[in-house]
């Protein structure tokens, strides 16, 4: 999650280059601290203890590198167009070495578990993704998500202590924060059990392990790098995938991981879930039946109705309106904020898959960088 989208009081043009300035060395500071805070003195894999983390990125390294401009990428910003307050995701053009990337585990530890999933001569013409190839890619998402949520909790509670005097105002502020806090937690847990789950499958073969449904070797080079894990809450039909609105704590909504991985002169395009996720029964088969451009049309769709985390080559400006992806890019936080839309009538609307083609789809040939 963006935090500033979902706070009041800047937007686009609202403020000016030097206040701009002065906010963006507070919330670089800010940051700063932040991250201090959450870092625990070990590895989050190994256990040991380190002085410092790996600078890991989520989406492999050389995939950013295949659609860089000049050591720069096109942020998720160039949609939202908000005041360019922040590091990484707050720019425009974020430079590769700070893309996507994390810090919770040791550079040893980076090296050697994702060395299949992150071997681009895995995803040369005729081989498909592996079962441990999956179960790395979902561990690298889970760490990720991992320290995303811690970050999300410290955020909340610097901002709970900040809050003064007390009146009404604030005590909205107040619950607001705390509410972020307590689905930030939640969140935790879950991506903590997930992290488990996938360790153990990779060190000892045992769990269930992943069903890839969808993979696809394109023969260009399409202009948007992802790897992240979403939850899909409305299917191709209008049907419910995921109730979003079950606050059973017993009730667990399920991911789809969707990756989009450049290489040098083809795009690795793949879906993949949980081995024995019904939940994605209907979804499955809705999406089977489609034709190619189509599949490619419904990844492209679900890249930015649900997702915040992929970067693009800054050429594709060039090609395309990104004002045109503002709509459906800002419906992410919808459900996720802690004011989400509780009428399963309007977020089938504002999440039916069906409504694909009303954006342009990056994944097509028509938008190609070689």
């Amino acid at each position: 999650m963006i935090f500033d989208r979902v706070d009041k009081g800047y937007s686009k043009g609202s403020i000016d280059p030097i206040e701009e300035i002065e906010l963006n060395k507070k919330m670089s500071r800010k940051m700063s601290e932040v991250r201090a805070a959450i870092k625990s003195g070990e590895c989050l894999y190994c256990k040991r203890k380190v002085s410092s983390f790996c600078n890991s990125h989520n989406i492999p390294q050389f995939c950013l590198e295949n659609i860089g401009n000049n050591g720069e990428l096109l942020g998720p910003n160039a949609i939202y167009g908000l005041p360019k307050m922040g590091v990484s995701i707050g720019k425009e053009n974020p430079g590769i070495k700070e893309s996507g990337t994390f810090n919770i585990i040791c550079r040893e530890c980076d090296s050697s578990i994702f060395q299949d999933y992150e071997n681009p001569e895995n995803y040369l013409l005729g081989k498909t993704p592996t079962q441990r190839m999956l179960t790395q890619i979902a561990l690298k998402n889970h760490l990720k998500y991992i320290y995303k949520r811690k970050l999300e909790i410290e955020i909340a509670k610097q901002s709970l202590k900040m809050i003064r005097p007390i009146n009404l105002q604030s005590a909205i502020m107040i619950k607001e924060f705390s509410a972020r806090a307590h689905i930030s937690e939640i969140d935790l847990i879950s991506y903590k059990k997930d992290f488990e789950k996938d360790k153990n499958y990779l060190e000892t073969g045992k769990g269930s392990g992943y069903y890839l449904f969808y993979y696809k070797l394109l023969n260009y080079v399409a202009p948007i790098a992802i790897q992240t894990p979403i939850v899909v809450s409305i299917d191709l039909d209008g049907n419910v995938v995921n109730d979003v609105f079950n606050m059973d704590p017993k009730y667990e909504p399920t991911e789809l991981h969707l990756c989009v991985f450049p290489q040098k002169n083809t795009t690795a395009v793949f879906l993949f879930i949980e081995n024995g996720d019904k939940k994605y029964s209907r979804f499955r088969k809705q999406f089977q039946k489609l034709d190619e451009v189509s599949k490619l049309g419904v990844i492209n769709y679900l890249i930015f109705l649900y997702s915040e985390d992929y970067f693009m080559a800054k050429d594709i400006k060039t090609k395309v309106d990104l004002s045109a992806l503002n709509e459906i890019a800002n419906r992410t936080p919808v459900i996720w904020n802690t004011s989400p839309i509780r009428d399963t009538h309007v977020l089938s609307e504002q999440f039916n898959l069906s409504n694909w083609e009303c954006i342009p789809n990056l994944l097509s040939e028509q938008y190609k960088l070689r």
